[in-house]
């Protein structure tokens, strides 16, 4: 009896850190680049900078019922370019969705930053129309 106790109080205890994380999440985020470490190599780095330059302006907006959209507003328009459900893993520390996986190493009202073992910080600010 014990342990169903315990085993509930651990289930609940994780499923509310995951709604905490995901309500924070609710909103749109701009990317606004990487954060290196200094253990990063040339070639790592290299590729990291491509990866910079084509996620210039990428938008990914969470809705409240898990639903995602990563998009990109080119001329005015909205431009969709995957669609989909968030992924929340290890007690909401952890974010998976199409093209993108990481832990999220920081999350408040105005800062997303998401890590991947020997890989730089991927940094998102909350979007607002004037903060392009």
């Amino acid at each position: 009896m014990v342990l169903l106790v315990l085993s509930f109080s651990i289930s609940s205890l994780t499923h509310a850190q995951e709604a905490a994380v995901r309500q924070k999440l609710i909103g749109s985020w701009i990317y606004s680049g990487l954060q290196y470490s200094d253990s990063l190599s040339t070639v790592d780095k290299t590729e990291s900078e491509k990866a910079d330059r084509m996620n210039k302006g990428l938008i990914i907006t969470f809705e409240t019922d898990g639903k995602y959209t990563i998009w990109n507003k080119q001329t005015g328009k909205s431009k969709p370019y995957a669609k989909g459900i968030a992924g929340l893993t290890n007690k909401g520390h952890h974010l998976k969705i199409t093209g993108l996986e990481g832990d999220i190493d920081k999350i408040d009202d105005e800062t997303l930053r998401l890590s991947s073992p020997d890989r730089p910080l991927m940094v998102f600010k909350k979007y607002k129309p004037d903060n392009k």
